[in-house]
């Protein structure tokens, strides 16, 4: 048997085994004791420690690992306090995490205990020092011990006090952590679950459901990469390494994207898409929202400001902001709600206060040949704006007036005319229908409609509205 005892402090004494690695954490003299009966020791060597300096590093370690993410993270911080000297140390050390309650004493027990907990990590740079702690709302404080070197034994480190609740908010973000912040790749879900003290039937039955009709966590993991791999994220890990197939469609909805296929500058609007990465059946059974987002938002914005669109259609934008893009389906998600999809943020030169649009903006009717024109066909155009002059169609429709109410009939669906095609600016007339004309004591106002040209045969767009032209005789809303 061995103990050694300090002379700096009385009464301080620690057992020894055979073997056993004596840890120094202070300067002074240290006196090292045998017995082999257990009865009366014999002074064996005494030591000397001078290493450690008041502003020694070691001195302060227990302040510079910080808990975040409600306390689900142990990061090493205050990296730029620490000397250089001590860099290499730090990244070829490994470390351990093991939640407190073990009844064991000595150095050598605490060391078993704490690598019977498996929660072993290695770095290989200082600023990416993030440890996982084990999900317990029973014990709130967690040890961490340091291995310096290959051969040397596990020692303790410094006490990380933490506070989980047990509620599924908490462990969903736990869970949300994990799969960020594990800087590996998980080929056994249930061993890699155990050691942060979660299973997969909590995870199927309890976690993945409520993960479901938590729309903004769903969102949140499907947009936030893993810190070992950016192209991958946080609910990608759940589909492919946590092998949870059933969240595949959610995925696959995820991974669409709202992408600008044109920005039409002639006609001031931008023509958007959905791009897929990977194709879906349940694609095609998703309704959509494109929804702009305001600064104080109220429900009359929401309404007006929200445009429903369905998979493959276009979707047409005529300002600058950003928006939120939604998805709904009832069969993948469970729930009748809108999910969120993407944040789009649109800033085009076009849709600039001070920007003019001399097509738009010179188109009138003319009542004596009853033809929509430019009032300016001299205007000055450029190459790109002609070149989508040619080939795009126009067409008139027209809004019914109603009469009895004294406005423009809203409940009615516009009437689309015939489509015209034109191959410079001085030879744009857009003719009124005579039908029209005839009736034009029941008309509020002629609709002008384009459908640019696509520059390859698989760029198609459709019919939009790029102005509203009142009749003389009606008032404007």
């Amino acid at each position: 048997q061995y103990k050694y005892r300090s002379k700096k402090k009385k009464g301080s004494e620690h057992m020894l085994r055979y073997d056993d690695e004596f840890i120094i954490r202070e300067n002074g003299t240290y006196n090292i004791y045998i017995s082999n009966c257990d009865v009366q020791y014999h002074l064996l060597q005494t030591i000397k420690c001078t290493h450690f300096k008041n502003t020694h590093f070691y001195n302060a370690i227990h302040t510079k690992f910080k808990t975040f993410h409600n306390d689900t993270i142990v990061k090493l911080k205050y990296v730029n306090d620490i000397p250089t000297q001590y860099h290499a140390d730090i990244v070829n050390a490994k470390y351990l995490l093991k939640i407190c309650g073990g009844s064991s004493s000595s150095s050598t027990d605490e060391e078993d205990g704490a690598q019977s907990n498996k929660n072993v990590y290695k770095f290989k740079d200082i600023n990416e020092i993030d440890m996982i702690l084990p999900f317990c709302c029973e014990r709130n404080q967690c040890d961490l011990y340091v291995q310096p070197k290959k051969h040397h034994q596990f020692v303790f480190l410094a006490k990380i006090q933490y506070h989980h609740q047990n509620c599924i908010a908490d462990k969903l973000n736990h869970l949300f952590c994990l799969l960020k912040f594990y800087n590996k790749s998980i080929k056994k879900p249930d061993v890699f679950l155990a050691r942060f003290n979660l299973s997969m039937e909590q995870l199927k039955q309890e976690l993945i459901p409520s993960l479901i009709r938590h729309k903004d966590m769903l969102y949140g993991m499907s947009k936030t990469s893993a810190c070992h791999k950016k192209e991958v994220s946080v609910l990608h890990r759940f589909v492919h390494e946590l092998q949870l197939s059933h969240l595949r469609p959610i995925l696959s909805i995820f991974r669409a994207k709202l992408k600008k296929i044109r920005c039409h500058s002639l006609y001031a609007y931008c023509s958007y898409k959905l791009k897929l990465k990977t194709k879906h059946k349940c694609f095609t059974n998703c309704q959509y929202k494109l929804e702009r987002v305001h600064e104080r938002k109220t429900k009359s914005d929401s309404a007006a400001d929200a445009r429903y669109f369905a998979y493959n259609e276009e979707v047409i934008v005529r300002r600058n902001g950003k928006f939120n893009v939604y998805v709904q389906n009832m069969d993948v998600f469970g729930v009748q709600k809108y999910i969120m999809l993407q944040t789009l943020t649109v800033k085009e030169t076009i849709f600039d206060v001070n920007t003019k649009h001399a097509f738009i903006d010179n188109l009138v009717l003319n009542p004596r040949t009853n033809v929509i024109q430019l009032s300016n066909s001299q205007q000055s155009f450029t190459a790109e704006q002609r070149d989508q002059l040619v080939g795009a169609k126009f067409s008139v429709s027209y809004t019914p007036y109603d009469n009895e109410n004294d406005k423009p009939n809203t409940t009615t669906d516009e009437y689309k005319t015939v489509e015209h095609e034109f191959n410079t600016f001085a030879d744009f007339e857009l003719p009124i229908p005579s039908h029209l004309v005839s009736i034009q004591n029941q008309i509020y106002a002629y609709t002008v409609l384009v459908k640019p040209n696509g520059r390859t045969p698989k760029e198609k767009f459709q019919f939009s509205v790029i102005k509203n032209v009142t009749l003389p005789q009606y008032k404007i809303y």
